[in-house]
């Protein structure tokens, strides 16, 4: 039988822990501590994962940003022809590999598996280069993705996204019309800023080389190159083996552009005068360098001709062109020299050889007369000729092509009719479609306005006054003119 007492005890035992839980259940105090327990590792966990999604946004932006940039690096080299198409596949792959590993800091184990696909394509004389880069690249995740199963994030670049093809664009044809008058054999600075040559230099040196270059000059018609050449390369026994060997003669006659004929005697004087020159100023104290450091400064600063300038002018635009189409496939030149008449010409040919021939071996003479050259030149272009754009079609396919006239003078034409009768041809030429340049060399306020008023645009007028500004004016219409033969990236 169950005691009513015991019952009652167990009943007063068990109230009082009632009340406690109670009481426990309705204390406020300590949950936030409690539901941050619960909730902290939740929330790092989140806050690792987007860590990681971020760390993935950025790999992938910086595999798509390497991969555009190894596919026209690529394409590039290959139309420029350095780089093969059997070795490009490779060259690919390490530079995606280099431009991924540099930032090997930014990513954790970074890892990249490069794809590199590179198709060659002919069609219609042209060739292009389907360059494909793509690839898959990872990283170690956060120790928060880790605890939930996900060691390493991976994001794969499709090769399609970063198609780039690369191909010759254009042609030209370019009729160019120089002024070989009597005016042209007079003396120019080369450089603009003749009195930079007396900085640092003692003015008994300075006097002493000037006299000697302007007399050695007279005596021997070397020009400035010639002489730098010789001081640079030359001493007696080399002087003596110019007189007696005839190869070494002409190797040296080469250099400094005389006639391989020359005879002996000529061949050593040209070698041993400014050699000479230079042991007479012998001393101690080491005076024969200072005295070529010295010379090498001051040559650049005398004068040469106006032609001898043009020659270097015209060779840097033709070799420009050139070596903006290597094969002759898209480049036409031709060349009419004049003076009171029309000196010579090259007709309209593949490449710049013949035209690079005429300009070197230019003379200047007689007065001056534009008209007929610059006929010339338009006859050649003018759309109703079609000789430029079939020969242009059945070479690359291409039928037309961008054409030019590049028209330079010293001076100002004999007669006024000459004058209204260029500037007529220019407007014609320029309504045909045709874009001219005009360089303005040195020349008087007559010769000025003519060019001024026959360049097609501001832009195409060019005026300079020394030798090194006139090469710089030829080879910024080389790199203009020239422009759409350079290859170019399509998306």
């Amino acid at each position: 039988m169950i005691d009513v007492a015991q019952l009652r005890g167990i009943t007063m035992f068990t109230n009082p822990l009632k009340q406690t839980f109670t009481q426990l259940s309705k204390d406020k105090r300590g949950n936030f501590a409690m539901m941050a327990a619960i909730v902290t590792p939740l929330l790092l966990a989140g806050g690792g994962v987007a860590l990681d999604l971020a760390n993935q946004t950025a790999m992938k932006t910086r595999f798509q940003a390497a991969a555009d940039s190894v596919s026209l690096t690529v394409a590039t080299r290959i139309a420029n022809g350095d780089l093969t198409v059997a070795n490009a596949e490779d060259f690919g792959e390490k530079l995606l590999l280099a431009q991924m590993t540099s930032d090997n800091s930014r990513f954790s184990d970074l890892k990249v598996l490069p794809e590199v696909n590179i198709q060659e394509i002919k069609s219609g004389g042209n060739t292009t280069w389907n360059v494909k880069v793509g690839g898959r690249v990872s990283q170690s995740t956060t120790p928060f993705s880790k605890l939930m199963g996900y060691d390493e994030m991976e994001v794969e670049i499709a090769s399609t996204s970063t198609n780039s093809t690369i191909s010759a664009q254009g042609a030209l044809s370019m009729a160019v019309v120089v002024d070989v008058s009597g005016s042209m054999g007079w003396l120019v600075s080369e450089y603009s800023q003749p009195a930079e040559i007396a900085l640092g230099i003692n003015y008994v040196t300075l006097g002493y080389i000037t006299d000697y270059l302007q007399v050695s000059k007279l005596n021997h018609k070397l020009s400035n190159q010639a002489i730098k050449k010789v001081i640079n390369s030359y001493n007696y026994d080399k002087c003596d083996k110019v007189y007696y060997k005839k190869n070494k003669r002409k190797n040296f006659l080469r250099a400094i552009s005389k006639p391989l004929w020359t005879d002996a005697n000529t061949a050593y004087n040209y070698c041993v005068t400014p050699v000479n020159a230079l042991d007479e100023y012998l001393d101690a104290g080491g005076k024969k360098n200072k005295l070529k450091n010295n010379l090498n400064l001051i040559l650049p600063y005398l004068e040469d001709t106006k032609i001898e300038a043009l020659r270097d002018a015209t060779a840097e635009l033709f070799n420009q062109l050139s070596a903006a189409d290597k094969d002759k496939k898209y480049v036409r030149t031709g060349l009419s020299a004049y003076s009171s008449s029309v000196q010579g010409t090259t007709e309209m040919e593949w490449g710049t050889d013949a035209a690079l021939l005429y300009t070197s071996k230019m003379t200047d003479g007689g007065g001056t007369s534009s008209t007929a050259s610059m006929k010339w030149a338009y006859s050649k272009l003018e759309s109703k000729n079609k000789t430029e754009a079939n020969a242009h079609k059945a070479k690359s396919g291409q039928a037309d092509p961008d054409k030019f006239i590049v028209f330079m003078t010293d001076g100002d034409n004999n007669y006024s009719s000459d004058n209204t009768a260029t500037e007529a041809k220019c407007k014609q030429a320029e309504k045909d479609g045709i874009t001219i340049y005009t360089v303005a060399f040195a020349a008087p306020p007559g010769g000025q306005a003519l060019l001024r008023n026959c360049a097609t645009s501001p832009e195409n007028y060019y005026s300079p006054e020394t030798a090194s500004e006139l090469i710089a004016a030829f080879s910024e219409i080389a790199k203009s003119s020239s422009e759409p033969l350079k290859t170019r990236l399509l998306n």
